[in-house]
């Protein structure tokens, strides 16, 4: 389904949380870290590729495991 960014972050969130609580008993922690971005009107595919892969590298920067915009 079409979200916006918003509705993106959330669906990353969520599976960021859900990826934390299925690690099973004695199992190494797994952790998620996503970068967001929404297309932009006119905007090229590397563009847009280009801004989620900085969201991704902010997201590690600021201490892993979590979704940044």
């Amino acid at each position: 389904a079409d979200v916006d960014e918003n509705g993106a972050g959330g669906v990353a969130g969520r599976l960021r949380r859900q990826v934390a609580d299925s690690a099973s008993d004695g199992a190494p922690q797994i952790t998620l870290s996503v970068g967001v971005a929404g297309i932009k009107p006119h905007e090229a595919f590397e563009a847009l590729v280009g801004r989620a892969d900085a969201a991704l590298f902010r997201a590690k920067a600021d201490g892993r495991d979590r979704a940044s915009r």
